[in-house]
């Protein structure tokens, strides 16, 4: 009776152990691909390289959530899941009749809360995939982020809205999109981002390497890794060896703000100065300038600039280029200068009209 009664009891027992090593996911991993009219089978390239990097066990600790529109008016949204060893798409939700619903706050926020409730975890990170021009209202632009025409693009301002609405801080927000390591893109999304990783210049339409950093995007973020491998990847590309590739702590911006507002307190930008100025875009005039150099250029106060530099450190936790990189409208430019995000503070072009509406330029100067 003895006998049985521990049998019993290590049966239990080891049942038990396996309900406590049940591993439950602790973070989700959020695609979101827009309509962008010519890259919808970059995108589709880009889920199959992902795949290809992920294991099943992978899987077992992270949820990934896709949606991709592949046209105007029609969407899905599915989670990848491993099933016996072989990778999935369990269909979450179908749209049809669906026209850039996701480009308003209300819109973009039943995304968040779809993706976020099929996969609740303690931990919420998210890929964007499009077309991209940083700050810029998307009435000034081709766009601002999403496609290419007006009513496809989606202000940073209804990102960070929707975030908020959907009670959401995000682990990181990596856009594989042009242009967006950008200090007024990055400022704007301080409150509901930990880590931007973006581009201060064009990505070739290839995008990310998914294959290479898809293990790095999960559980703990390897930040270092995917700024290697980003680099690695297009200084190895003999067909398109440009890129550059910027991780910025969006939580040490306050304080970087605080240290431009005291240098712009007391010194004037010099436009005669622009046209030497580390340049990322091909746009007339240029819109998009390297941060470092453009405050470098006019701060005449050593102990200002140091502070500057050194809190620039802790913002830019990690950055990479390749010798050149490459613009639609320009071609090669070559980097000489590079602190990994860009500012459009000197720009004279007219799309730019509006910058001292952004978050950035009131934090950075006095008032009236």
């Amino acid at each position: 009776m003895k006998k049985a009664i521990l049998f019993l009891s290590l049966i239990i027992t080891i049942f038990s152990s396996c309900e406590r090593k049940k591993i439950e996911p602790t973070n989700t991993l959020f695609f979101f691909f827009p309509w962008s009219t010519n890259l919808t089978h970059y995108f589709e390239n880009n889920i199959a390289n992902f795949e290809y990097g992920i294991t099943a066990k992978d899987l077992d600790q992270n949820r990934v959530v896709v949606f991709i529109s592949k046209s105007e008016s029609t969407a899905c949204m599915y989670e990848i899941k491993s099933v016996k060893g072989k990778i999935k798409h369990d269909t979450i939700a179908q749209y049809s009749d669906y026209k850039y619903k996701y480009t308003s706050i209300e819109g973009f926020t039943e995304l968040l809360n779809l993706a976020k409730g099929i996969t609740p975890t303690p931990q919420f990170s998210m890929v964007i995939g499009c077309h991209g021009d940083a700050w810029i209202p998307s009435k000034d632009m081709k766009r601002s982020f999403g496609g290419a025409n007006v009513e496809s693009r989606i202000d940073i301002s209804t990102l960070r809205d929707a975030l908020k609405k959907a009670n959401l801080t995000t682990e990181y927000l990596l856009f594989d999109d042009c242009y967006m390591s950008s200090i007024e893109v990055a400022y704007e999304l301080r409150d509901v981002c930990r880590h931007l990783i973006a581009s201060p210049a064009e990505i070739m339409a290839a995008g990310m390497p998914f294959r290479h950093i898809a293990t790095d995007l999960l559980n703990t973020p390897n930040y270092e890794a995917i700024c290697n491998d980003f680099y690695n990847h297009y200084a190895n590309d003999l067909s398109a060896p440009y890129g550059a590739i910027a991780i910025i702590n969006c939580h040490e911006l306050n304080k970087l703000a605080n240290i431009v507002k005291n240098i712009n307190e007391t010194h004037i930008y010099d436009d005669s100065k622009t046209d030497n100025l580390q340049i990322y875009d091909g746009y007339t005039p240029n819109i998009f300038y390297d941060l470092g150099d453009y405050i470098a250029s006019y701060c005449t106060d050593t102990n200002l600039l140091q502070q500057f530099n050194n809190q620039m450190q802790q913002c830019i936790t990690h950055k990479a280029h390749t010798e050149y990189i490459y613009s639609y409208g320009h071609g090669t430019i070559k980097i000489n200068k590079y602190s990994g995000i860009s500012t459009s503070a000197p720009s004279s072009n007219s799309k730019c009209a509006s910058y001292q509406e952004t978050e950035w330029y009131k934090a950075t100067n006095s008032q009236q």
